[in-house]
């Protein structure tokens, strides 16, 4: 504990752009004021000045608002542009009245008009109206900014991004911690003594609101332009902890969505019009969800669309991680990770949006193989993730760096930190579950070329049948195909023999060879598995070093 802290603002931050570098404004600013970052200092930004540096104005001519928010802007008394995006970044309505908007923020902060302001925000292009939105996730921020100052300087300071929020029971406004890193946000003392012997039974100290208020002195609300603050002498050796922690779980808020109802007999009343609709309350906090695919990862993907994220937690599967070109890949968890940052490539479900692939056709150029699409920034997070596995950190922990440095707001974890691969056995040597499943995706593509080419001499009488190599390019085929209408290996050469496989759980996907021109008139569908979306979804039950035999 602190027997003394130094709060100093820093002078000269001026405006900040959208695509600010803060950390380049923090370091000029800490050179201006004639300070040296140290080990164990701490850094409180202003929210304003890190949504502004990620973007996120918005321009209110560009929102049209719902039938709902004009209904909430006539009761509050408030622009109904302003109300559609309170609606758009909460989960629920928790009171309204006129000049009153109290909703749970989609972070999980319970809050007034979501944390959206239009003070301290110039005007956009041509004079327009503007917005601020919090920052999609302050702890990702958070930790976004310290990583960048170390690289800049040398030092990672713990940060704080902060907020003025009001609070019940009390007038006026104080600093909030919104998101934190490099410190840790609550200090857990339970299960510690007082001076008197006793145990100590609820006792947690939310250090990172106390540093943030106290940095609020020193930063101002109004017109003081500084809103970077350096808090010195905090000598907390506590396990970091993000402020994420700092949120009150839904279901133990005793002041939440359960007083709608008399707040709006009150209402009525008093003479304030009707009361708002008692909104929906989640039952499902603290949700463990079990996913695998493309199926599973947008399941995530909706359940984060209801859920504060610290109440979500996603478990992935690992049975079809495997090891190419040296690197780690985890494929299921990538899918899962691009989903929930928004990344996700929409035409494919997996993969990365926007991604170039100059390494694969180079990669191809040079003779390498090429059976596994890596794009140039899918292989960049495949390269962190394998070096990081080298230091000796687990896959439980990457992970969770990943995701916050992706900007993800729940949990997401692996299913086991240990291997645990899908390996089949085929005629040909055991393959990697991907390496198996694409080898039949082309032997597909190279038989329905095949059959093509058949059913055309066939019409034309010509003799003889066309061979697999002329068949065509084999180009890959989606990966619905497969379980739509299973894979025939065949004896082509093009993929090992095999017949029979099927991911456990869900039915997983078939593969089949057929003979004669009973096999040939037969539709064999595979079926996805639990999860859906092309790969099996019921992954989660393999067992370790499972092994499937493909006769």
């Amino acid at each position: 504990m602190a027997t003394a802290l130094h709060i100093i603002a820093l002078p000269g931050i001026g405006e900040v752009p959208a695509g600010a570098d803060l950390a380049a404004m923090a370091s000029e600013a800490l050179q201006r004021a004639g300070l040296t970052l140290e080990v164990r200092d701490l850094l409180v930004v202003a929210q304003k000045i890190v949504s502004k540096a990620e973007g996120r104005i918005v321009d209110l001519a560009s929102v049209r608002p719902s039938p709902r928010a004009i209904e909430l802007a006539a009761r509050t008394r408030k622009d109904a542009r302003l109300v559609e995006l309170v609606l758009a970044e909460s989960t629920e309505v928790l009171r309204a009245r006129p000049q009153v908007l109290i909703v749970r923020h989609r972070l999980g902060f319970v809050m007034a008009n979501a944390g959206i302001d239009r003070s301290n925000v110039p005007a956009g292009a041509g004079g327009a109206e503007v917005a601020l939105l919090l920052p999609r996730d302050p702890d990702a921020s958070a930790a976004a900014l310290r990583d960048a100052l170390q690289a800049r300087l040398g030092v990672a300071p713990g940060v704080i991004v902060s907020d003025s929020f009001g609070r019940p029971w009390r007038l006026g406004s104080t600093n909030i911690a919104l998101g934190a890193a490099g410190l840790a946000a609550l200090v857990d003392h339970r299960g510690e003594t007082d001076r008197n012997g006793r145990t100590l039974e609820v006792t947690q100290v939310a250090a990172a609101d106390a540093l943030a208020g106290a940095a609020g002195l020193v930063m101002g609300e109004g017109a003081e332009g500084t809103p970077m603050v350096l808090v010195r002498g905090w000598g907390s050796t506590a396990p970091h902890l993000g402020a994420a922690a700092l949120i009150r779980p839904a279901l133990e808020d005793l002041f939440g969505a359960e007083d709608v109802a008399a707040a709006t007999g009150a209402a009525r009343c008093a003479g304030a019009g009707p009361g708002p609709r008692r909104a929906r309350r989640s039952r499902m906090s603290r949700v463990v969800a079990l996913s695998g695919g493309i199926g599973g990862a947008k399941l995530a993907l909706g359940l984060a669309r209801v859920l504060a994220p610290q109440d979500l937690t996603v478990v992935v599967n690992t049975g079809d991680d495997f090891n190419h070109l040296g690197l780690h890949i985890s494929p299921d968890v990538d899918t899962t990770l691009y989903t929930l940052a928004g990344i996700a490539n929409p035409d494919l479900g997996w993969g990365r949006r926007d991604e170039t692939w100059q390494f694969m056709r180079t990669l191809g150029e040079l003779g390498g193989p090429t059976w596994f699409q890596l794009g140039d920034a899918d292989l960049a997070l495949h390269v962190a993730r394998t070096q990081a596995l080298a230091n000796g950190r687990r896959l439980a922990e990457v992970t969770a760096d990943l995701a916050h440095r992706l900007g993800v707001g729940p949990r997401v974890l692996p299913m086991s930190d240990d291997p645990v691969r899908t390996r089949v056995v085929t005629s040909e040597g055991e393959l990697d579950f991907q390496h198996y499943v694409r080898a039949a995706l082309r032997a597909h593509g190279h038989r329905a070329a095949l059959r093509r080419r058949q059913r055309r001499a066939a019409r034309t009488g010509s003799a003889g049948r066309a061979g697999l190599a002329a068949a065509g390019g084999g180009d890959p085929v989606p990966l619905q195909s497969l379980a739509e209408h299973g894979a025939d290996a065949g004896n082509s050469g093009a993929a090992p023999r095999a017949v029979g496989l099927r991911g456990a759980g869900g039915g997983g996907v078939t593969a089949g060879r057929r003979s004669g021109r009973e096999g040939a008139d037969r539709q064999d569908h595979g079926r996805a598995g639990a999860a859906g979306g092309g790969r099996s979804g019921g992954a989660l039950l393999r067992r370790p070093a499972r092994r499937v035999r493909a006769r």
